[in-house]
């Protein structure tokens, strides 16, 4: 019980770390943007991966497994290049027909690389994923929950940043700072959570955490170009209380029943997971806010004359993807108000299905979280 209490506060600890990171993180990028140009966000990172190395050689002590396997290099290729080929071709569904090509080609290989995958892993001695982190359904299930949640987290901060910066004009300064109602939030509650995970049942109190959330991310998805910004306020306050428990409420989940001896694979997966989960849902809630955005401003323009029908259909690329000025531009001040009209309309609905995905993932943290009956949990009269 003492081991399970230090490593919920361990696990708290990180993520507050983690949070913290993710508080400063645009507002420090808000600021390199403003003054120095895109490419300092990316320079900007040498310092901090720099410190990161020094402090690894410092404080983290040198450990070996002595039943370490050997990498799977194979899966690793065929994982990564089947990913790849998938988040490809969702990309390429936002401008290309779904029949194309440049979508289909990409999502079949990706498809066929994926189930290679699955077969390469059934049969190899030294699998990259151990059988026994799929036997631990917690496991299994707080995978499951990290990906749809952080589909639904990476689509509707994208989908706000654009409203925000390319819709209303915001400095990528201002945008990272109203940020900060989400993350302080997010911050309070990843320290938090390791207190409340010693009270109250893991299930409950992540699957709470994701009904708020999806509760932030429906009122952010009915904002729009008027929306007073204590509407978004609202939503990012709620988002980031929700978020705030799911992240170390799932990895202390995690990592419960997972065997010692693979618990380097295991936080590796779970993490993996996220990331996943963040590029899936861009790619795929993307492509459908954008088909939604192009069938309104299809709909709007199509009783045009011919010549005026040409041009605004030129638009539909900048529309999808709130480039309200250069429709403008091209158009004139009179078609601002339907472009913004096009764009919400996507905007709407990616964002309500990113919230149904948070819903979704509290019903899976419900059923996947509690822990099998044991015989020393019957009473036996």
């Amino acid at each position: 019980m003492g081991y399970q209490r230090l490593r919920a506060g361990a696990i708290g600890t990180w993520a507050a770390i983690g949070g913290t990171g993710f508080g400063v993180g645009p507002v420090v990028g808000g600021v390199l943007l403003t003054f120095f140009g895109w490419s300092s966000v990316f320079w900007a990172n040498i310092p901090f991966a720099a410190v990161a190395i020094t402090l690894t050689l410092i404080a983290v002590p040198e450990s070996r497994n002595p039943s370490s396997r050997r990498l799977d290099l194979l899966g690793v290729a065929f994982s990564a290049l089947g990913l790849v080929g998938l988040t490809l071709g969702l990309i390429e569904a936002s401008s290309h027909p779904w029949t194309s090509i440049a979508v289909l080609g990409p999502l079949l290989v990706g498809a066929a690389l994926l189930v290679c995958f699955v077969h390469w892993e059934r049969r190899t001695a030294e699998p990259m994923i151990p059988p026994a982190l799929l036997a631990a359904r917690s496991f299994v299930s707080a995978s499951g929950v990290y990906l749809v949640s952080y589909a639904a987290f990476g689509a509707f901060m994208y989908y706000l940043t654009l409203l925000y910066q390319d819709v209303n004009g915001w400095s990528p300064l201002k945008t990272g700072l109203s940020w900060l109602f989400m993350n302080v939030p997010f911050l309070l509650m990843a320290q938090l959570t390791g207190r409340i995970d010693r009270r109250h049942p893991p299930a409950r109190v992540v699957s709470t955490g994701c009904l708020v959330a999806a509760i932030g991310i429906f009122v952010l998805s009915r904002a729009d170009a008027t929306s007073p910004f204590v509407h978004t306020a609202l939503g990012y306050v709620l988002a980031g209380i929700g978020f705030g428990t799911i992240v170390p409420g799932v990895t202390h989940i995690a990592m419960r029943d997972v065997p010692a001896g693979v618990s380097g694979a295991g936080s590796g997966v779970v993490n993996a997971s996220r990331q996943l989960g963040t590029s899936i849902g861009l790619a795929v809630l993307g492509s459908i806010g954008v088909t939604a955005s192009t069938s309104h401003w299809h709909n709007a323009i199509h009783r045009l004359p011919a010549s005026a029908h040409v041009a605004a259909s030129a638009q539909t690329q900048n529309v999808a993807g709130a480039h309200i000025s250069a429709v403008t531009h091209a158009l004139g001040p009179a078609y601002r108000h339907t472009a913004i009209q096009s764009f919400v309309q996507g905007f709407h609905l990616a964002l309500g299905i990113a919230a149904a995905l948070v819903l979704a993932a509290a019903i899976t943290a419900l059923l996947g979280f509690r822990k099998p009956a044991t015989a020393s949990d019957v009473l036996i009269p």
